[in-house]
């Protein structure tokens, strides 16, 4: 589930990273834009066993950094530009669906009002992306993603 607001920069990296997975596998992903809260539902209605949410991610790492992190360390308290924090969508798919949630982070280099992925974010948005294809594809397990 990709997450973001194309109008605010790196903030679109979520929806990015998640539109270019779709175009190879469609039934896995979906687009929740800014607003997950109004997709949970949707979600839940596949039955994942697992869920990724993607959404750039202030976790103190040069821009374009890319972690794989379970969504409990986040906290409850987690700030979010959602207005349902990831947290408790998290949650909410956790006891709704049973899912096993995590979040995939990309590390925004901006996050201004304006149209368009930093170069950092938009390299890392197109390597990642082709690592996850690949991967679901059977070409070769996905490595340890770094930034």
């Amino acid at each position: 589930m990709g997450v973001g607001n194309p109008g605010r920069g790196d903030d679109a990296a979520g929806v990015a990273l998640v539109e270019l997975i779709s175009a190879a596998f469609p039934e896995l992903c979906l687009n929740a834009g800014d607003a997950p809260e109004n997709h949970l539902e949707t979600v839940c209605r596949r039955k994942p066993d697992t869920v990724i949410i993607v959404d750039a991610t202030e976790m103190g790492l040069p821009a374009g950094s890319v972690r794989l992190f379970p969504v409990a360390s986040l906290g409850g308290g987690a700030v979010s530009s959602h207005a349902l924090s990831l947290y408790t969508a998290a949650e909410y798919l956790r006891r709704r669906c049973g899912a096993h949630v995590m979040v995939l982070g990309i590390q925004p280099a901006r996050m201004s009002y304006d149209r368009g992925l930093s170069k950092a974010v938009g390299e890392a948005v197109r390597t990642t992306a082709a690592q996850i294809i690949n991967h679901l594809r059977g070409v070769r397990p996905l490595p340890t993603l770094r930034g």
